[in-house]
């Protein structure tokens, strides 16, 4: 076998669970008998234990574990203080893993420690492969998951039964689907108590249905307003978001989390160069001269400061702790 033959046959079975996800999610309509054998394979399943135990999966697949502070980040042992875990299931690319510890720790470096015990509280993350899915890899998910909720909502009968599928699915704040949507249709959520993304985006392969982003970046953000952040905070979002759609600062945007996320986004340079968030991204936006509206992370920042003075300084107290000269030198690739 050439060693060309490998590579396309990931390549096709990468399109063609896409291709499925996609269809299902245009359509509207659940084709279970498909989606539960090519996705969701509802066999015995491989999980990783809460007591982090990793179990051997195959010798293709691997299982990678970092701890993450504001002070680095480790996988030899768990640091003696606190520090939030990023697991790696069943992985086709070793080392995505690592890279989600690194830029987490660019995420978390700078901002109040109140925050970030947070966050240790509440919340890890987790990176998962496009051939599987979380809900068959991490015990977060109450474990044998019915079939029936492998794409719907609410209250579903099952065997004559009821069963409650909204643990399976977002909040209804979530920006970018109905107001609740099965979390098997997206490649990245952060509203649950662990942030799932998944492997082929955090490496920067590609597969990202919802543009050019960084999906960890974009829902750590949507992590952070919808279980992290105390209530003024949130109510200073949801203020500064109806001045900004009152005075037209920015692009429409759905509601107060989408707009976070966005800023969230733009604060970290978290998108690619075609992608202008709504307006707030000036490192991609040129003006009437050809030149960019701005050129690195700190003309990011003021562009912002001088659009939507609120959602500045929202975002320089959750993230840099009101230190507006600290850069966290992140973007969507590389850091």
């Amino acid at each position: 076998m050439s060693t060309l033959q490998p590579v396309l046959l990931f390549l096709f079975l990468h399109v063609l669970v896409a291709d499925d996800i996609s269809h299902l999610h245009n359509e509207g309509s659940i084709e279970y008998d498909k989606y539960s054998r090519a996705v969701n394979k509802l066999g015995p399943r491989n999980r990783y234990r809460n007591n982090r135990k990793k179990q051997t999966t195959s010798s293709t697949a691997a299982d990678e574990e970092y701890y993450v502070t504001q002070c680095g980040y480790d996988n030899v042992q768990q640091p003696d203080g606190p520090s939030v875990q990023v697991l790696g299931v069943s992985l086709q690319f070793p080392g995505a893993t690592l890279v989600a510890a690194k830029l987490l720790h660019l995420l978390v470096r700078f901002m109040p420690r109140t925050l970030y015990l947070k966050i240790v509280e509440k919340n890890t993350v987790g990176i998962f492969p496009t051939i599987q899915l979380p809900a068959n890899l991490f015990t977060d998910f109450t474990d044998n998951m019915p079939s029936i909720c492998g794409g719907r909502c609410g209250i579903q009968r099952q065997g004559g039964e009821e069963v409650d599928c909204d643990q399976w699915c977002t909040t209804p704040d979530y920006p970018y689907q109905s107001l609740k949507y099965s979390i098997n249709y997206l490649w990245a959520y952060g509203n649950f108590s662990r942030l799932f993304v998944v492997e082929t985006n955090v490496i920067c392969l590609g597969f990202n249905p919802s543009g050019s982003e960084n999906l960890l970046i974009r829902e750590f953000g949507f992590m952070m307003m919808a279980r992290i952040l105390d209530n003024q905070t949130v109510t200073d979002i949801r203020d500064a978001y109806t001045s900004a759609v009152g005075n037209a600062t920015w692009e429409t945007m759905k509601n107060e989390y989408e707009y976070f996320i966005v800023g969230t986004l733009a604060w970290f340079n978290g998108v690619g160069s075609t992608n202008t968030l709504k307006g707030m991204a000036c490192l991609n936006i040129f003006g009437n001269n050809g030149i960019r509206l701005c050129s690195d992370e700190f003309g990011q920042r003021q562009f912002i400061k001088q659009k939507d003075l609120k959602l500045y300084n929202i975002l320089n107290y959750v993230y840099n702790n009101k230190r507006e000269y600290v850069n966290a030198d992140t973007s969507i690739c590389e850091w």
